[in-house]
C-alpha cells in the first residue's frame, strides 16, 4: 500500500510504501483501513519507522463504518440521553496500546453503533464517563450503558464482540 502526502512539504517523508503484509504486524490498528485517531504508527516489519499525526495521514483512511467518534461533553451527554431508549456502546480505546489495538478488532466486529472514545485526544470525555457511571477508567474498556447508567463493562482481554453482543441484548 502506498500512502501520498496531499500537501507538499513537510517534515514526514512525502510518501510511505508499507507491505500489505507488514500491517498485521503493527501494534495500532490505525493503519490501512481501520480508524485513525491522535496517533498513527507507520511499521516496516515489527520495527517502529515513523509516528506521524492524524494530520499527516487525513483522508488517507476512514473509521470503520459502525464507530462514532465521541471527542467532546456534549457528545458524551446525547449518548447518555440516548441510552435511555436504547443501549449505548461505548469503547474507550488507546491509540498507543497493543491490547487496545486487539479489542478495537475485536469491537469491529459488533454489530450496531460503537460509540468511540479515543484517550489521547478526548481526556475529558473519559474522565466525564467515569464521573457519570462510576466505573473506574481503564483502556481498552467497553461500557454499555442504559437509561443513563452502566449496566456492563469490561476491560483489556475481556473485551470480546460476542460478549458486547450478549450485554446489549440483555438490556434491550
Amino acid at each position: 500500500m502506498r500512502l501520498v502526502r496531499k500537501q507538499p512539504g513537510s517534515e514526514v517523508s512525502q510518501a510511505f510504501s508499507v507491505a500489505p503484509a507488514q500491517y498485521a504486524d503493527c501494534a495500532n490498528p490505525s493503519i490501512g483501513s481501520r480508524a485513525l485517531s491522535t496517533e498513527a504508527f507507520v511499521f516496516v516489519g515489527r520495527h517502529f519507522s515513523k509516528l506521524i499525526s492524524d494530520h499527516y495521514l487525513e483522508g488517507f483512511v476512514s473509521m470503520a463504518k459502525s464507530f462514532f467518534k465521541i471527542t467532546n461533553k456534549d457528545e458524551l451527554a446525547q449518548l447518555i440521553s440516548d441510552s435511555k431508549r436504547k443501549p449505548v456502546v461505548v469503547f474507550k480505546h488507546s491509540t498507543s496500546c497493543p491490547i487496545s489495538s486487539r479489542a478495537y478488532r475485536e469491537m469491529e466486529q459488533v454489530n450496531g453503533d460503537v460509540s468511540l472514545v479515543v484517550i489521547q485526544s478526548a481526556r475529558d470525555v473519559s474522565r466525564a464517563l467515569e464521573q457519570v457511571t462510576g466505573v473506574r477508567h481503564e483502556s481498552p474498556q467497553v461500557i454499555v450503558l442504559k437509561d443513563g447508567k452502566a449496566v456492563w463493562s469490561a476491560s483489556h482481554y475481556d473485551v470480546q464482540a460476542g460478549a458486547v453482543a450478549k450485554a446489549v441484548e440483555a438490556n434491550s
